[in-house]
C-alpha cells in the first residue's frame, strides 16, 4: 500500500520545504505589493502637485493682472497731480482692487478645491500655506477697494511677502521625492528664488 500525504510524518523533509518555500512566495508576493503600492502613491503625489501647481498658477494671474493695472492708475499719483486726477486715479484703484478681491477669492476657491490624500501632508501644508497667502492678497484688495491707500500699507505689504515666502518653502519641501513632471520647474517658475 503506498503512502498517503496523511500517512507521512507532520515533521518530513518534504512538508517542511513546503512550508519554506509558502513563507519565501508570501514574502515575495507581500514585498511585490507593497512595492506597487509605493509607486502608486509615488504616482499619486506627482499628479497631486501637478494639479496644485496649476491652480496656484492660475490664483498668481488674476493678483498680476490687478497689480499691473493698479500700478499703471497709481502712477497718476504724483505729488504735481491736480485734485480731479488724483480722485480718478484712486477711484479707478479702488474699483480695479475690488474687482481682483472677487478675482482672487475665485481663484482661492480653485485652489481648495485640488484633492491631496491626508498622508501626503507636505503637499497639504504647501496648500494651505498658499491659501494663507491668498487670503492677505484678498484682504488687501477688499481693503484697498475701500480705501485705496490700504493696499500700500507697510504692515500689509509686509504680511504678503512673510505669506509669500512661507508658500515658497512649504512648495519646495513638498517636492515629491522621485518628480515625474515638471514639478521642480513650475515651482522655480511660480516662486523664483
Amino acid at each position: 500500500m503506498a503512502a498517503t500525504q496523511q500517512d507521512q510524518p507532520v515533521d518530513s523533509p518534504h512538508v517542511g520545504l513546503q512550508r519554506r518555500f509558502g513563507r519565501v512566495r508570501f514574502f515575495a508576493i507581500a514585498a511585490a505589493v507593497l512595492l506597487i503600492l509605493v509607486a502608486a502613491d509615488d504616482l499619486l503625489s506627482n499628479r497631486e502637485m501637478d494639479h496644485l501647481l496649476d491652480a496656484v498658477q492660475a490664483s498668481e494671474a488674476p493678483m498680476r493682472s490687478a497689480n499691473t493695472d493698479i500700478d499703471v492708475a497709481a502712477g497718476r499719483l504724483t505729488p504735481t497731480a491736480d485734485a480731479q486726477t488724483r480722485n480718478e486715479a484712486l477711484n479707478v484703484v479702488s474699483a480695479r482692487c475690488g474687482t481682483a478681491a472677487t478675482d482672487v477669492q475665485a481663484a482661492g476657491a480653485l485652489v481648495e478645491s485640488v484633492g491631496v490624500l491626508p498622508w501626503h501632508r507636505k503637499i497639504r501644508t504647501a496648500k494651505a500655506a498658499y491659501l494663507a497667502h491668498n487670503r492677505v492678497w484678498r484682504d488687501a484688495f477688499a481693503a484697498c477697494a475701500d480705501d485705496a491707500p490700504q493696499l500700500a500699507k507697510p504692515s500689509r505689504t509686509a504680511q504678503i511677502a512673510a505669506t509669500w515666502r512661507v508658500a515658497q518653502r512649504s512648495f519646495r519641501a513638498a517636492l515629491p521625492a522621485v518628480a515625474l513632471g515638471q514639478s521642480d520647474r513650475r515651482v522655480q517658475e511660480i516662486f523664483g528664488e
